[in-house]
């Protein structure tokens, strides 16, 4: 029975915390699919942003042509103070390689007096070192921030680089917004370049593009910037933004990501994992973002649970203990029965055994009113024969004869009812009828013994 009673506790309290566990789960998956929306949404507003800023700092330099204005560093701090994760903005004006010496000439003197066209080695540590020969270079000449630790970055060729490049060949070729293939920042972070080219002129055809591109202007993204701390996911979820074409875990195309706590492995084969994956809705910037939730211990809702194995134990005790006094009660009941029928059995063997000795008194009973019927029959049968009978006398026989019958009968009816066997019955009793029929059953011994009853006490009661 204790066994049964485990099972029933077990499978009730598995039966309670599946359907838990299945409403937190649910719980969960909503609230990862909203703070993912919540999320993707920012990462949405921020390359608006990009696009928004880019599209002024290009208006700006068809408003003020020079290499570098007064305005457009006002306009840039401004951006770089209200968007932090735009971490620098660029020009890059396009210089062939007949015009190298001319234009380091004129830089020196209106730019810095250190300026020189450069590569950057990217040996074991950072140096710089003049420009190889190439059909066309694209330094940087203006930055903000310009701290003056970071002045020698001024003269950098970035179109020495090959993802750089291709992306300022994409910028000059269609006119719009390009980006780079996304890169390790120095400082830690990952990054990419936003390209867009100036023009001379509006181009008349695609052919006239390139030699009417003056310049570039660049932005420099910091991905790590794009959520404040208060906009970062939970640490329970993992994010990646990626360039569509790329993979989830693939590194060269990931733009930012960040990663949530492990879970172990043996959990992880019983747990879920949330996916949340859409595509960010920018031309410029064609980026996936997902994020992921691998559900770990915190699937099980440790209070409710707790509190349903204490309820589901309770009652699987409480039913033992009321299967338990039934079981009792029952076997009380059997007892009961058995006892009862013992009592019954005994009382049959004892009036039996009454009968037994009341029987030759019963006998002589019996006998008397036989007697008197046949005495008076006899006397009728006499009284007829006469020649003038007696009709009164014969009247008076035959009535003593019914009463002596009577008698006869109540007697064999008592002692029916005395020796039959039934079952004990609680009914309400007259006792003047109990008492003289006691009395009746007893008549011979107490004629023998000349007892006289007194029936005083009978006809009070």
């Amino acid at each position: 029975m204790i066994l049964a009673a485990f099972v029933f506790w077990l499978v009730s309290a598995l039966v309670i915390v599946g359907v838990l566990v299945m409403s937190e789960t649910s719980r969960l998956r909503r609230d990862f699919a909203a703070q993912s929306e919540a999320t993707y949404e920012i990462i949405r507003q921020r390359l608006d942003q990009n696009e928004a800023v880019l599209a002024g700092i290009d208006s700006m330099l068809h408003t003020f042509p020079g290499v570098e204005s007064a305005g457009l560093r006002d306009y840039s701090r401004q951006m770089l103070a209200r968007y932090p994760h735009i971490y620098m903005i660029e020009l890059q004006p396009r210089v062939e390689e007949s015009d190298l010496s001319r234009f380091e000439a004129w830089a020196r003197k209106a730019i810095y007096p250190q300026f020189y066209v450069k590569d950057y080695g990217y040996g074991g540590e950072r140096h710089w070192h003049p420009v190889s020969g190439r059909p066309t270079y694209y330094p940087i000449t203006f930055m903000e921030p310009q701290a003056h630790e970071a002045l020698p970055v001024l003269g950098l060729d970035v179109y020495a680089d090959n993802k750089f490049r291709a992306a300022i060949d994409e910028a000059v070729r269609t006119g719009k917004p390009s980006i780079s293939a996304p890169f390790d920042l120095y400082e830690g972070g990952r990054a990419y370049l936003i390209f867009k080219a100036v023009y001379a002129h509006v181009p008349d055809d695609l052919a006239s593009r390139p030699r009417l591109a003056s310049r570039v202007v660049s932005m420099l993204i910091h991905t790590g910037k794009f959520l404040s701390r208060n906009e970062v996911p939970s640490p329970l979820v993992s994010m990646r933004i990626y360039e569509q074409g790329f993979g989830y875990d693939q590194p060269d195309g990931i733009i930012d990501r960040v990663d949530a706590k492990p879970v172990p492995a043996w959990i992880r084969r019983f747990t879920p994992e949330f996916v949340y994956r859409k595509t960010l809705a920018s031309q410029t910037q064609p980026f996936v973002f997902e994020t992921r939730r691998q559900l770990g211990a915190e699937v099980i809702p440790m209070l409710p649970v707790v509190l349903a194995l204490i309820v589901t134990f309770v009652i699987s005790l409480l039913a033992l203990v009321i299967y338990q006094q039934q079981i009792v009660s029952r076997r009380i009941a059997r007892e009961a029965e058995r006892h009862m029928y013992l009592r019954e059995e005994q009382a049959q063997v004892a009036r039996l055994h009454t009968m037994g000795e009341m029987a030759s008194g019963i006998a002589h009973e019996l006998n008397q009113p036989l007697a008197a019927i046949l005495s008076y029959n006899q006397a009728c049968v006499r009284m007829l024969h006469e020649s003038n009978p007696d009709l009164v006398a014969i009247e008076g026989a035959m009535k003593s004869m019914t009463g002596q019958a009577k008698r006869a009968a109540d007697i064999i009816v008592r002692l029916r009812a005395f020796v039959s066997k039934r079952p004990a019955q609680v009914l309400p009793l007259d006792v003047r009828k109990v008492v003289e029929s006691a009395l009746s059953l007893a008549e011979p011994w107490l004629r023998q013994g000349s007892v006289v009853v007194s029936r005083t006490l009978l006809m009070l009661v």
